[in-house]
């Protein structure tokens, strides 16, 4: 099992500069790459991966960023 987030756009920012996300998820988080130059919208178009295994013994999370083009489906 896991859980799948693609971050498409985040608009109505405020002020220029790099922009860079955070996203969290259990204690595990993931940034994105850095969007340089914006103005109030940057369009990350990247996905996140985290990996959830459930056993007998416990919980066990881990994660990756993976190709958007996983999750154009």
């Amino acid at each position: 099992m896991a859980l799948l987030v693609h971050l498409k756009t985040v608009t109505d920012l405020r002020g220029r500069g790099d922009r860079i996300a955070k996203v969290a998820f259990r204690g595990l988080s993931f940034y994105t790459r850095v969007i340089e130059n914006c103005e109030d919208e940057a369009p990350f178009d990247e996905g996140l991966v985290w990996s959830i295994i459930h056993s007998d013994t416990g919980f066990k999370l881990s994660g990756a960023v993976e190709d958007t083009t996983l999750c154009d489906r």
